[in-house]
C-alpha cells in the first residue's frame, strides 16, 4: 500500500521547524555543492580552453587601443620636439648673424625655405 504523505503543518509560535518534518528536500547539501563548484570550477577540456572569437577580437582590440594611445602620446612629443628645434633654430640663426654682421641670403631654389 502506497504511503500517504500529509501536508507540513505549521508550527505553532515559537516552535523549531526541522528539516525532517517537510518534504522538501535538504537544501544546505546542494547549496555547498554549488558553492564548491563555483570556488574550485573543473579544468576545462581542449576544446574549452581555447577562447573564443569574441574573447580574441576584444583583447586584440584592447592591445590595439593601447598600441594607438601610445603612438599617439609619442606622435605629440615628437611633434612638440620639433617646434621646440625650429624655436630653437630661429635663434641661432638670427644670434649668428647679429654676431658675424652676415646678412641672410634668401634661397629661393629650396623648398620649404
Amino acid at each position: 500500500m502506497p504511503r500517504q504523505r500529509h501536508p507540513p503543518q505549521c508550527p505553532s509560535p515559537g516552535r523549531e521547524v526541522r528539516p525532517e518534518q517537510h518534504h522538501l528536500p535538504p537544501t544546505l547539501p546542494l547549496a555547498k555543492e554549488i558553492s564548491t563548484a563555483r570556488t574550485n570550477p573543473e579544468p576545462r577540456t581542449d576544446a574549452e580552453k581555447r577562447p573564443s572569437p569574441y574573447e580574441v577580437l576584444a583583447a586584440r582590440n584592447v592591445k590595439l587601443r593601447r598600441a594607438n594611445r601610445s603612438l599617439t602620446e609619442n606622435l605629440q612629443f615628437a611633434a612638440a620636439q620639433i617646434q621646440r628645434l625650429a624655436v630653437d633654430n630661429a635663434c641661432l640663426r638670427e644670434a649668428l648673424e647679429a654676431s658675424s654682421n652676415v646678412t641672410r641670403i634668401n634661397r629661393t631654389g629650396r623648398a620649404g625655405r
